[in-house]
């Protein structure tokens, strides 16, 4: 769009600067033919057709006059609209990439900027390192306070994350609570723990929103280029599955990373394996109910059944009570 707008203004400008140089030529060769016809020459047709001629020539000067005067506020007009044009192409641009409540760069830019860091290899020895952060706390802020107080929150905890940050390192907020770093060049994992360390140190202080001071955490998960992905979307799943570990952690400490390993990518795609068949199980009813007895061990009496959830998966088998209880719950299937 900005070279469609410059290329227009650069024709219009071509058109009336080459006007103007015509208009001008044209006055000087009007000057020069009443310098050669009135000065130089002394001819008596001349002075006999003096009248005529000084009309005649007063009229072109004075066509040619305003067409100079109408090139050039043309000119000037086709220049103040380009630059209007400019402005609003910048302003719908910022608007664009910028989230509008923090501020700081949205998905749309940061799915660029990881984009570009990844057709961008890093020296040898050093790597990108992409950083997802979820904040731990916020849910019980935003119903206990509103969402006025979580809208602050979000604003205060994105100043004190770009505080901790270097100057070419990326921060995004994707949505919700959920941030996202690229930090390019790295030299090492220790580095990308350092950032992370510096960034869960810079919310240790509790953060004033709507007249409160609101303790929160962060869960951060890290995956490395080209260690862990050659992709933009391979590294943002990766660094995913290793936030949903770090969140699981969060019971320990109000705040916790986690670094992408293989085994947690197994973990993953064992339990979604698990999901899937737990579902289809449910539709199926697969899962049956195991009535267990209970004895009163005074008398030997029987006072009642247990019922058992027991359920057999045709992929994986017998499958414990404690695993898919979890899982479903997890999905929302309790």
């Amino acid at each position: 769009m900005r070279a469609m707008i410059f290329g227009k203004v650069r024709n219009a400008t071509k058109l009336l600067d080459a006007a103007f140089v015509l208009i001008v030529v044209s006055l000087a060769a009007i000057y020069a033919y009443i310098y050669d016809l009135f000065i130089t020459t002394r001819s008596g047709a001349a002075l006999l057709n003096v009248l005529e001629l000084d009309e005649l020539l007063a009229v072109a000067a004075l066509f040619c006059g305003a067409m100079a005067i109408f090139a050039l506020r043309r000119l000037g007009e086709a220049k103040r609209e380009g630059e209007r044009r400019l402005a609003a192409e910048r302003e719908a641009r910022t608007l664009a990439y910028q989230d509008p409540l923090t501020g700081l760069p949205n998905r749309r830019f940061f799915d660029e900027s990881l984009r570009a860091a990844v057709a961008a290899p890093p020296n040898l020895g050093s790597s990108h390192a992409l950083l997802v952060m979820d904040l731990n706390g916020f849910k019980r802020v935003n119903d206990t306070h509103g969402h006025p107080a979580g809208d602050e929150l979000l604003v205060a905890v994105g100043g004190r994350i770009k505080r901790a940050l270097e100057t070419r390192d990326v921060l995004a907020r994707l949505g919700g609570d959920e941030f996202a770093i690229i930090a390019p060049g790295i030299a090492h994992a220790e580095a990308a723990t350092g950032l992370a360390l510096r960034i869960m140190d810079s919310l240790a202080a509790p953060i004033p929103a709507s007249g409160f001071n609101h303790a929160v955490g962060l869960a951060i998960g890290i995956s490395l280029f080209p260690q862990d992905g050659t992709s933009g979307a391979e590294l943002l799943r990766k660094a995913d599955i290793a936030l949903y570990r770090a969140k699981a952690e969060k019971a320990a400490a109000p705040s916790a990373m986690r670094f992408f390993e293989p085994q947690m990518d197994v973990h993953i795609r064992e339990r979604a394996a698990l999901e899937q068949e737990l579902r289809a199980a449910i539709a199926a009813r697969a899962i049956e109910a195991h009535y267990q007895p209970l004895i009163d061990l005074d008398g030997g009496r029987l006072v009642g059944f247990e019922a058992l959830p027991r359920w057999t998966s045709p992929a994986l088998g017998p499958v414990p009570p404690e695993r898919f209880l979890s899982a479903a719950e997890d999905a929302g299937l309790i």
